[in-house]
């Protein structure tokens, strides 16, 4: 019903006021992403697409993870990679980290293995690892800064082979 439709009929009037409110109020409570808006500017998009992390500012958040690392070095994005979000979560974190590339680990189910989607460069370590929906190997999680709910974000300073940060 529109809000015209609403104005012209006054029948209309005590209906909509005793059942689409709550209506609406439900809908949110059920989707709270739908009521999610954006303050505009240059992350207006990318903040969209980010939404779901439910932190101030993702976009800047992301880029931020990225901006002190030398061109040796790069951030390890690992999530499970059946998720439905996860695809568009680091195709997203890529383009905010340009020009500095990230590396990609998707986690299967436990003891199905990793994918490595993107791996590190030649010459490049990780120095930093961003778990999305995915608890840290035992041996990382006492460094791991929870970031928001569905990130932490760890230091990684030894040479650890990259494709074991699915373990748990």
């Amino acid at each position: 019903m529109t809000a015209a439709l609403l104005a012209g009929n006054h029948r209309l009037r005590p209906f909509a006021r005793a059942h689409l409110k709550p209506l609406k109020q439900m809908v949110l409570e059920v989707f709270p992403d739908l009521a999610a808006v954006t303050e505009g500017g240059a992350d207006a998009s990318s903040d969209r697409f980010l939404q779901h992390l439910r932190i101030d500012q993702p976009s800047e958040r992301l880029r931020a993870m990225t901006t002190d690392l030398a061109p040796n070095e790069t951030l390890l994005f690992v999530g499970p990679v059946i998720d439905p979000t996860f695809t568009q979560t680091y195709r997203t974190a890529a383009y905010l980290s340009w020009p500095r590339q990230i590396a990609v680990l998707g986690c299967n189910a436990p003891g199905a293995g990793a994918v490595a989607l993107h791996p590190p460069g030649p010459g490049v370590a990780i120095r930093r690892a961003l778990f999305y929906l995915q608890q840290p190997p035992e041996a990382m999680a006492p460094g791991a800064r929870r970031i928001g709910p569905a990130i932490l974000l760890t230091d990684v300073s030894e040479r650890t082979e990259w494709i074991s940060f699915c373990s748990q």
